[in-house]
């Protein structure tokens, strides 16, 4: 390979970084707000946790936004755009370009990012994604339990930036083909939507319409019904039916064989629930 070649694929990356460097190093752009695009692509919705209101999602977060101060001349690189994965992106977000820090609001702990990779374009757009495996909450409806249908969510907002420096638009959810296959033998999928809002906080003495306590908030909703098959069958079906047989206890004349009868079907009752633990263990242990 050519000498000069090798020194350009060398020097053009350096370049273009000290280039980018002196632009976009000194914080958020001061000429409005930055319009910040979401999308997110869910593999799998997996490990339904119906006690804790929890659920782990595994999917792409990816951000994308324009600053003025990130173009460059695609003639001095190989193409219009130029990528940077895993521990490069980290160390290039340190020194040389502006990427806001984006908070997953209703994520429980610390979940993981095993990949992260941003593409700066020649026009100044930055694109930012991110692979990650997160446990949710979200508040879950079980009044009409076993015929309910739950919400899953994924709420995003800029960690430090109000609506006067970042905001949301064109949120997009994509769900993969064999989506359904992971949210489990319990659940079937029903359809999906996407929104932003604006979230205002207050805190000690602030005035709550203060500019700086407006956050841009985006929402990404998955709606699921329980089957409730399993429960019809095994559940609401034997009782039925040892509720119809109590209903004997009237023709029976003895007391002490009616007193039998009720014992029998209690303890039947009892048995039932003991076998549907032993098959189902969490099928009762629905939160109030």
């Amino acid at each position: 390979m050519n000498t000069k070649y090798l020194l350009f694929l060398v020097l053009v990356p350096i370049l273009l970084s000290f280039s980018i460097n002196q632009k976009s190093k000194s914080g958020v752009p001061k000429n409005g707000p930055i319009e910040v695009s979401v999308t997110l692509r869910i593999n799998k919705i997996y490990n339904i946790n119906s006690v804790n209101e929890t659920y782990q999602i595994d999917g792409y977060l990816i951000y994308s936004w324009v600053d003025e101060r990130a173009k460059f001349n695609p003639n001095d690189s190989l193409s219009n755009s130029i990528i940077y994965e895993n521990e490069k992106s980290r160390e290039f977000i340190k020194e040389n370009v502006w990427i806001p820090a984006f908070e997953l609001i209703n994520v429980q702990g610390s979940g993981e990012t095993p990949n992260t990779r941003i593409e700066l374009y020649s026009d100044g757009t930055i694109e930012l994604e991110e692979r990650f495996f997160d446990t949710f909450s979200s508040d879950m409806d079980y009044t009409k339990f076993p015929f309910d249908s739950q919400n899953y969510k994924v709420e995003i907002e800029a960690f430090s930036y109000g609506k006067g420096q970042i905001v949301f638009k064109n949120p997009k959810l994509f769900l993969e083909d064999d989506h359904q296959e992971y949210l489990g033998e319990d659940w079937t999928f029903i359809d999906s939507n996407t929104s932003v809002s604006t979230k205002n906080y207050r805190y000690m003495d602030e005035d709550v319409d203060s500019e700086k306590n407006h956050y841009s908030r985006v929402s990404f909703e998955v709606n699921a019904k329980r089957l409730s098959g399993y429960y019809e069958w095994q559940v609401l079906f034997p009782l039925l039916i040892i509720i119809l047989a109590s209903f004997a206890i009237f023709w029976i004349e003895e007391f002490s064989t009616q007193i039998g009868v009720g014992f029998t079907l209690m303890l039947t009752v009892v048995a039932s629930i003991f076998i549907q633990l032993l098959s189902y263990p969490n099928f009762l242990i629905i939160p109030l």
